[in-house]
């Protein structure tokens, strides 16, 4: 529980600290919890994990947790409806620890109540450090790698949409070697490059509709237009079609 007292936040070890607030909820009957000043018996568990933390002025207001361990899940608890919040949608829930496979996309709903400076911050945990993790800001049209910078600090309100954000895994097994003739392929909504060095996307006019530098493993958005479209990169050519 926070500081105030009006929100649960999902813990991110096995300890709780003197005069913290726990909510406890059963998820069946002839279940128990046993509280020792003992500290954790196991010592904190071998977690594998993402910790996606909302901070306004230094201070972290909430948290929402994607874990990788299957089977690990806690609904979003609100005790105060009037406080910024960022949340995992699923299946028509609002989780604080959704499960996820470490592929694709997955959306990350933010709720403003008031007008303010915030920062996204995110923690790896376990296997989840060996994988490729982008945010996704739809409103400013902005991409982040989150390997790169684990922090993105952006204006939000009560008008912004709640789809703004979107988290994107890639396993880096996908991506091809240097000397691999493939150096791009879609992932969703945007074409994935891993090479270093000028990129150019044609249609099939033969007319330039994207050119930008590339620099190891990024995400570019993929052309507007369904069609046939040629990448071109360090004298290697590709073509990708989009549907």
């Amino acid at each position: 529980m926070n500081d105030d007292h009006t929100e649960i936040i999902a813990a991110t070890d096995n300890n709780i600290a003197p005069m913290e607030g726990v909510l406890v909820h059963a998820t069946g009957s002839g279940q128990s919890v046993t509280f020792t000043t003992g500290g954790s018996k196991g010592g904190e568990r071998n977690t594998d994990n993402l910790i996606i933390n909302l901070e306004r002025n230094g201070t972290v207001i909430d948290r929402a947790i994607v874990s990788f361990d299957e089977g690990r899940t806690l609904p979003k608890f609100q005790i105060d409806e009037n406080n910024t919040k960022l949340y995992i949608p699923q299946n028509g829930e609002d989780y604080a620890i959704a499960f996820s496979d470490k592929t694709g996309e997955l959306p990350l709903h933010f709720v403003a109540k008031e007008i303010g400076r915030y920062t996204i911050s995110v923690e790896t945990h376990g296997r989840a450090s060996l994988h490729v993790i982008k945010l996704i800001d739809n409103f400013e049209n902005i991409t982040i790698d989150l390997n790169e910078n684990n922090n993105y600090t952006f204006i939000g309100s009560p008008a912004d949409s709640r789809n703004r954000f979107v988290i994107v895994f890639v396993e880096t097994q996908n991506f091809v070697s240097p000397q691999d003739d493939i150096f791009a392929y879609q992932n969703g909504s945007d074409i994935i490059v891993n090479c270093e060095g000028e990129l150019q996307v044609f249609d099939v006019m033969g007319r330039i509709i994207m050119q930008k530098h590339v620099n190891g493993v990024e995400m570019v958005r993929k052309p507007s237009k369904s069609g046939v479209y040629i990448f071109r990169l360090n004298g290697k050519t590709q073509k990708i079609v989009i549907r």
